[in-house]
């Protein structure tokens, strides 16, 4: 996809970055104006959370309802939360000592 700075700079970038770029403030090179991509809501039909979902590689498991399939793109969509000591959540295994 060829995208265009705003200052004028034109490159071209697979698909699956552009929407970053776009994000960035370029445009596509063509003029067209840039689909926006908006977060899935409740006011997207059934089969419209299914496809953003299978474009995106989030497995919906056993989801079935609109608001069961909106919770599991959320839930793989939402960042880590960090512990409240400011330090990232690690998940290494814990050993216990020798005795």
């Amino acid at each position: 996809m060829k995208l265009q700075h705003p200052q004028g700079r034109v490159v071209d970038v697979p698909e699956n970055i552009a929407e970053g770029y776009l994000a960035l403030g370029w445009e596509p090179a063509d003029g067209e104006p840039a689909e926006e991509v908006t977060a899935p809501s409740k006011s997207w039909k059934v089969d419209e959370l299914k496809s953003y979902a299978a474009e995106h590689d989030i497995d919906l498991g056993s989801a079935s309802k609109k608001d069961e399939i909106l919770a599991a793109i959320e839930a793989a969509t939402s960042p880590e939360e960090e512990p409240a000591d400011g330090e990232p959540a690690t998940h290494e295994p814990q050993i216990a000592a020798a005795e």
